[in-house]
């Protein structure tokens, strides 16, 4: 859990991570625009770091442990694209310590066999495949398969770029954890279907919402007239929004305490 900025006017905490197709990440994307103390979660380089095997629910029990031995329990936490279905587990265990914060999503992504198959096949065009072999090459949808995969279309691209073998060999190695801890995240979150916390908003382009399952009392959207891909782009005025509406619940949080 890192600081990202220190501020007088309540604590956001964001989880969130680079995803491999380089999106801005959440938080900075909001950051120029919020006067608030931020931590952040990133749950890929976490795994990264530890090797080990992802599972949501200890993720969430691990990073709420630590905040409330810190007394660092935010006022409102926020989940971008993939990582919100963490941040619901966060903000309802929070809730079950006696904090209820409101949970922003923001672009959320619920992953699916399907998207993670989207996802993968779009990585593997991004390391020179060709789009038609990325989409109908079939590999099993674990872990260990997707990352054999990988490492060999990594190889393949860095001997087609001429490096030396033990430079393929040391590059790859540098790269792969990651890739694995993100695929291993995005297979584990979909196992199970995200439930809303207390209070659920969503932010959201002209394409995503909430879970299907989810009933209209349980969600508070904002969709806005933009394609999903360009909400935090540079030059787009929904991170400034986004920010007004996350310092919005904050303050309503102070206001209740």
């Amino acid at each position: 859990m890192d600081q990202a900025a220190s501020g007088s006017g309540g604590r956001l905490l964001v989880v969130d991570f680079r995803r491999p197709d380089a999106r801005p990440t959440l938080t900075a994307a909001i950051l120029p625009h919020l006067a608030l103390t931020v931590c952040r979660l990133d749950p890929i380089a976490d795994l990264t770091a530890s090797g080990g095997a992802a599972d949501p629910a200890e993720l969430a029990a691990a990073y709420v442990e630590r905040l409330v031995a810190m007394a660092q329990r935010p006022d409102v936490v926020a989940g971008y694209c993939n990582a919100g279905t963490l941040a619901l587990q966060v903000a309802r265990l929070l809730a079950e310590s006696g904090r209820v914060a409101p949970c922003v999503l923001v672009d959320p992504s619920w992953p699916t066999p399907a998207t993670i198959r989207a996802e993968f096949a779009a990585l593997r065009v991004s390391l020179g495949v060709a789009p038609a072999d990325a989409a109908t090459q079939r590999c099993e949808p674990t872990v260990e398969a997707m990352t054999r995969q990988l490492r060999h279309d990594l190889l393949t691209m860095l001997d087609e770029d001429g490096a030396e073998p033990d430079e393929a060999e040391i590059a790859a190695a540098a790269l792969l954890p990651r890739y694995r801890a993100w695929l291993g995240f995005l297979l584990a979150s979909s196992a199970h279907p995200p439930e809303p916390a207390a209070d659920s908003h969503v932010i959201c382009g002209r394409e995503t919402a909430a879970p299907a399952a989810w009933l209209p009392d349980q969600w508070r959207p904002t969709v806005l007239d933009l394609p999903s891909a360009d909400l935090l782009q540079p030059g787009s005025s929904a991170p400034e929004l986004i920010a007004r509406r996350i310092t919005a619940l904050v303050n309503l949080r102070g206001l209740s305490s």
